[in-house]
């Protein structure tokens, strides 16, 4: 069996003490800023209400968007299923934080458009191609009303 030598033992030391600290000094989870559905549905909002007030013709822009659901986050978890018993363990990020793995958008369900255009029929095609890509939303979830 082949000895370490004391600056290769020193060296493994440090790093499970830093290991360690890692573990007991991670992020709180009220320190992690996460984006709840109502400010994802506000901030798309407003960037939509940017992007359709800079076309041509067109001001007085209001927007809605509707979601599907919420933020949904997963977590790490180890499962163990018997015939009588189900157990759901999840893996911790520090004291009682459980680790979180990914965190899912919420899905945009409609947009609804009213604005004031010199055109509105064009306005309308517009917007609705805008909104369109720009979301990745088929165009029969996207309702326009324009006034001239």
């Amino acid at each position: 069996m082949k000895i370490l030598n004391r600056k290769s033992v020193i060296f493994i030391a440090v790093g499970i003490l830093c290991s360690i600290l890692l573990l007991f000094t991670g992020v709180k989870k009220e320190e992690i800023d996460k984006e709840d559905s109502v400010s994802y549905e506000i901030r798309a909002e407003q960037k939509l209400t940017e992007l359709i007030s800079g076309l041509k013709g067109v001001s007085n822009v209001k927007v809605m968007v509707t979601l599907e659901c919420g933020t949904e986050y997963v977590y790490a978890e180890n499962r163990e299923e018997s015939s009588d018993v189900k157990r759901i363990e999840y893996y911790s990020a520090g004291e009682s934080e459980a680790l979180l793995i990914k965190e899912i958008t919420p899905v945009i369900k409609g947009v609804a458009v009213v604005c004031d255009s010199e055109d509105p029929t064009v306005a309308r095609v517009k917007i609705t191609e805008l909104v369109s890509s720009v979301l990745d939303l088929s165009i029969s979830r996207i309702f326009v009303d324009t006034q001239s």
